[in-house]
């Protein structure tokens, strides 16, 4: 499912905040999402139904490969419970197929990089 199928997304389904990404606490997920029989039927449910997210799962921004298939979208949630995406899943699996992957800002990733060459460098 699209990130901006219909234009914005139902009212507290987008996270909505002055900086790229929400202002929670939560861990981030990139969500990586193969259409079964093509765009379509996904934008069709989605239109129809929204999102379907359960409350503490957070969409934040998604974007589609940009090709004719229109066949992978990558979406960006929020959650501090990572087993709603079960839930989440479990309500597009029929015509989706979902990988699910924490991440990290690339700036955290830099810090969290420099501690451990730091932490390798006075262990020597």
């Amino acid at each position: 499912m699209d990130g901006d199928v219909s234009g914005d997304a139902p009212q507290g389904e987008r996270c909505r905040s002055s900086g790229p990404l929400c202002q929670h606490s939560s861990v981030r997920f990139m969500v990586i999402e193969h259409f079964r029989h093509g765009a379509g039927p996904v934008y069709e449910r989605a239109n129809e139904r929204g999102r379907m997210l359960p409350d503490g799962l957070r969409y934040v921004d998604s974007w589609v490969v940009a090709d004719q298939g229109f066949d992978r979208c990558f979406q960006l949630m929020e959650t501090d419970d990572p087993s709603l995406f079960d839930e989440w899943i479990a309500r597009w699996s029929d015509i989706a197929t979902f990988e699910v992957l924490p991440v990290i800002t690339s700036s955290e990733a830099a810090h969290r990089a420099a501690a451990i060459n730091s932490d390798d460098a006075g262990g020597s």
